[in-house]
């Protein structure tokens, strides 16, 4: 049986996507063709395993896309080529001048396709040695259906309901890609990118809940498909989207979260391919997705998520990725909804041990291994030259001694050939294409040995000394005329000298010998000198280091090496070598530290710090722990009773920093999008906690976790909580009565929030009545609970009354007593003034005591809050006044306000809380001098060496007779003031100037 009838049965036909593997296999000893030795062919290009498409012009506007199928080997003599299609040999000669064979090639030029050119190809090189088979591969030819010939469609939705528009898409190869589109009447087309609007894999377009800006008066919602090898796209599924108003509020509209698109409860996903997992779920509002794997927890660097936490991508699929994988939608609305989908891995074959090309002598022995893996199990077939190796030519010496492997002993001429295997299962093949070239040839140093080698002590390093011969000559290192065996030194199998720990005394000159029964070769003694230098040392190591995030952190690292050759410092991360253009947080400092500003959690791990020259690199390591916030926690339950909540959560990781104490937070349908605290200081061991509830109110619960970093963000939110009504448990706090004008009460209280009320019907009962009468209460009722106080009008001035307010609902009044506060109506100005104002003695220039009557208590109108003295001078008047306060139990005052060496006015009023009452008589008296202000301005002018000028302006304010002044100079000397020496100076006018 031919090798291409294999690949046909191997193979699924109208895939998109092609399992074919084959691993190409390029002659490792080239210098054998330059030599011109013979050998059996190999494949160096070849059609790609995962498929070809072309296009074939329909129309006008359309235009061919040619393919090339590619096959070209090497070998001695060069090979010829023969095509196959489909398991049967391919004329392409007969398909007139569009298809066309490379010169010196195989490879095949496809300029004007036809349909009728799909099928499976593959291609044979031959020479007089064996011939070697590339993989097989489908060409298909791309098309793309259209959509049904439909009308627009009309569709109503309430505002804020989730709504699905299905698609019916075309045909087409490979498989279309669906998105859609808002197509106005005029043609225009506008791309929908919205948190709320998803389209799943089929193709249905998804609103989380639909809001009134969806609604578009002059354009479609349209459903396009597309292709791009094709660049193409089409149009269909036009529907008109009309949007009614709801008519209710934000919080009546709210809808919990409903299951649209899912992705199948089991998937059977393909290694090394992507996956995509669904979660499209609609509500008011937008439901949060939150993703998590059954027993186990999702690696970040297996997944993203796209669609705004809808879908879950892994990028690279491979076995660890099994397992069930849940998504949960909430917002806050009615309960979570749940999903989970269960991967189920497979893979087509993909090779663990396969053989290279290879050569060998007469009369060895040759062992091939092919072993796969791949799920299901693959099974492993052999072909000689294209053939099964049942059907191939007998030879007793060639034997497969197990499925996946097989010998040839005692190797003749006739052995050389191209072997191939082929492991397959449902899903599709690996293939190894390999030859056996048997040759009788005396040594030759292919690659002998560098002129000068040089390394550090210490350090292993290897001498190179590649040979041919068949059979496979005998490799020996010699140095000072002796052979190295054993201990440091090891010849390997390609002949090369490994020298494993060198030393100072290693350095000389090596010589590389080859022998076999056909003859023996030397290397050049110019050849194989080795130097030895001084290993690189790290002095100074990095040190372990533990900060806070934000922080900034440094890592210190010093190294000598040989002075003849260059030494660099290189950093990594967890192995990785940094890149300082990636991240400008790090940066390498002018003594080789590193530095890091504004670190995460992710910063944490193994700093090293490499110092290497050209022949070695020693390491430093120090590890950094950053301590960021917790983890958000699992909230795990809450379990909803009559007046209390019981809240259970779990621990999420506290990212290196202990946790010190967990929060509830809350929200209610009264403030939806606030979050209150519940309760800050739960303990760090807690792992539940029971909330006291207030009634008639809807409640969602959440918890945080906090540590010496800060808080952590939020756990899901749970569903809700709800209360039954009850009458208030409070009433209102700060009640106070007092009156804005002479004749009126205000009566004020703090407004009770929502979550007080405790029932429906809430409003708030004022009672006020004469302290001093034995009146009944007067009631008023306040509907508006946003209501903060009552204005009472035509009442006495300056009246004490008892107040209070009581909280009252549908299920009546508040379960405690409303406390009973005093408050008085308005006060009035004061009828009378202080009497008998007296100087009673002038105590200095700005001091003198002042005495007087009090006024009647009857006569202030008001809160006696005291008197107020002021006082002017003569040279100012009274709109300068200034002022000095005294208690209402004062008759007398020092008053310490007065102006010196002048005449100074005085009178006194009495006040209340509103107003000030009539002045008394005004008394005048002369007070005496006082000490003068500074100088207005002063200013010194250097003259000659000895001299200073002195020029100044007199006081702003002169307290009496301006005499004169005193001038004051000393000497400083090593900024020490020696004694100063003083001048008294007369009055000479308003400026003044002295020489010292």
């Amino acid at each position: 049986m031919r090798l291409a009838r294999r690949f046909r049965s191997s193979l699924s036909f109208g895939r998109s996507n092609f399992l074919l593997t084959v691993l190409t296999v390029v002659v490792t000893l080239s210098t054998l063709c330059r030599a011109e030795i013979d050998s059996p062919p190999t494949m160096i290009k070849q059609p790609p395993s995962e498929g070809l498409m072309f296009q074939v012009a329909v129309g006008q506007d359309e235009k061919d896309k040619p393919f090339i199928l590619e096959c070209e080997a090497i070998g001695n003599p060069a090979p010829t080529y023969k095509w196959f299609k489909s398991g049967r040999r391919y004329d392409f000669q007969a398909y007139d001048n569009r298809i066309s064979q490379q010169p010196g090639r195989g490879t095949l030029v496809v300029t004007q396709p036809r349909p009728e050119d799909e099928g499976y190809y593959h291609c044979e090189a031959t020479n007089e040695y064996g011939t070697s088979v590339s993989n097989a591969v489908f060409v298909r030819k791309s098309d793309l259906g259209s959509f049904p010939d439909e009308p627009p469609k009309e569709i109503e939705v309430k505002e804020g309901e989730p709504l699905t528009l299905t698609c019916s898409p075309p045909t087409g190869f490979p498989k279309p890609q669906i998105f859609w589109i808002i197509q106005t009447f005029g043609g225009v087309l506008k791309s929908i990118n919205n948190s709320r609007i998803t389209v799943d894999p089929e193709g249905a377009l998804h609103f989380s809940n639909v809001t009134a800006m969806d609604s578009y008066l002059d354009a479609y919602y349209a459903c396009s498909a597309s292709i791009v090898f094709r660049n193409e796209y089409k149009l269909g599924n036009k529907v008109k989207l009309i949007v009614l108003s709801s008519g209710s509020s934000a919080v009546q509209s709210r809808h919990p979260p409903l299951k649209q698109y899912c992705s199948p409860p089991n998937i059977v996903a393909r290694r090394g391919e992507q996956q995509d997992i669904h979660c499209i779920f609609g509500g008011t509002p937008l439901p949060e997705i939150r993703w998590g794997k059954k027993n186990d927890r999702l690696d970040s660097s297996r997944y993203v998520v796209l669609n705004y936490g809808k879908t879950l991508r892994l990028s690279r699929v491979d076995f660890q990725d099994s397992g069930m994988y849940e998504c949960t939608a909430s917002n806050g609305v009615g309960s979570a909804q749940s999903w989970a989908s269960s991967i189920t891995v497979q893979s087509v074959p993909y090779w663990i041990t396969a053989p290279n090309n290879t050569n060998a002598a007469e009369e060895e022995s040759v062992r091939f291994e092919c072993k796969a893996s791949g799920e299901p199990e693959p099974s492993v077939k052999w072909f000689v030259n294209g053939v099964e190796f049942g059907r191939a030519n007998n030879n007793p010496r060639r034997k497969l001694i197990s499925p996946t492997v097989m010998t040839i002993e005692n190797l003749v001429k006739t052995d050389t050939a191209v072997y191939q295997c082929n492991a397959s299962n449902a899903l599709g093949y690996a293939f190894r294409d390999f030859y056996l070239n048997v040759l009788s040839l005396a040594p030759d140093i292919m690659e002998p040995p560098e002129p000068l080698y040089e390394t550090v002590d210490g350090a292993p390093v290897t001498l190179r000394c590649r040979v041919f011969g068949a059979p496979q000559p005998e490799v020996k290192w010699i140095r000072s005329g002796k052979e190295l065996t054993g201990g440091r030194y090891l010849v390997q199998e390609n002949g090369d000298l490994h020298i494993g720990r060198t030393l100072f005394a290693d350095a000389g000159q090596y010589k590389c010998v080859a022998e076999n029964k056909f003859g023996h070769i030397e290397s050049d003694d110019s050849l194989g000198h080795l130097k030895i230098r001084e290993r690189t040392r790290i002095l100074t190591e990095p040190e372990d280091n533990e900060v806070a995030a934000s922080k900034s952190v440094a890592f210190r690292c010093r190294a000598v090496s040989d002075i003849n050759l260059q030494l660099a410092i290189e950093w990594q991360f967890n192995g990785q070598t940094i890149d300082f253009n990636k991240d400008q947080r790090m940066f390498l400092q002018s003594d080789n530290s590193l530095s890091i500003s504004k670190t995460t959690e992710q910063d944490s791990g193994v700093y090293t710090c490499v110092a290497k020259t050209k022949f070695d690199s020693v390491t430093g390591q120090a590890t950094l722990i950053v301590q960021d916030r917790p983890n958000p926690p699992k909230l795990v339950r809450v379990e909803c009773q009559h007046k209390s909540a019981v809240v259970e959560w779990q621990s999420m990781g506290d990212n290196r920093a202990p946790i010190h104490n967990y929060i509830i937070q809350y929200n209610t349908s009264f403030t939806p999008e606030q979050w209150k605290y519940a309760i800050k200081n739960i303990p760090a061991y807690a792992w539940k906690f029971e909330l006291s509830l207030s009634p008639f109110v809807n409640y969602s619960f959440r918890v945080l976790a906090e540590n010496k970093i800060g808080e952590s963000l939020p756990s899901i939110h749970s569903s809700i909580c709800e209360t039954p009504p009850d009458v208030p448990h409070k009433n209102p706090e700060n009640v106070q009565g007092r009156g804005t004008t002479p004749s009126n009460l205000v009566i004020s209280w703090t407004v009770m929030p929502l979550i007080e009320h405790n029932s429906p019907g809430f409003f708030y009962r004022v009672f006020w009545k004469n302290a001093h009468t034995k009146t009944d209460w007067n009631i008023l009722d306040i509907s508006d609970w946003q209501q903060s106080n009552v204005t009472i009008n035509d009442q006495p001035t300056f009246e004490v009354y008892k107040i209070k307010v009581k909280a009252v609902n549908m299920k009546g009044e508040a379960n405690v007593a409303a406390a009973d506060v005093i408050g008085f109506s308005g006060e009035d100005e004061p009828l009378m003034s202080p009497e008998n104002i007296t100087l009673v003695q002038i105590l200095g220039p700005t001091t003198a005591l002042i005495s007087w009557d009090p006024v009647p208590p009857q006569s202030i109108r008001g809160h006696f809050r005291g008197y107020k003295i002021q006082t002017y001078d003569y040279n100012n008047g009274p709109e300068h006044q200034r002022e000095m306060i005294v208690s209402s139990n004062r008759t007398s005052a020092l008053v310490d306000i007065l102006a010196p060496f002048s005449e100074n006015f005085v009178r006194v009023r009495a006040f209340n809380g509103a107003f000030d009452g009539p002045s008394s008589d005004v008394i005048s008296f002369q007070t005496p001098e006082g000490t003068p202000g500074p100088v207005a301005s002063f200013d010194g002018n250097l003259v000659g060496s000895t001299t200073v000028k002195l020029i100044w302006s007199e006081p702003k304010e002169i307290n009496g007779e301006l005499k004169g002044y005193r001038i004051s100079y000393g000497i400083v000397h090593d900024a020490r003031l020696y004694p100063s020496i003083d001048h008294n100076l007369p009055n000479i006018g308003q400026i003044g100037r002295a020489h010292v």
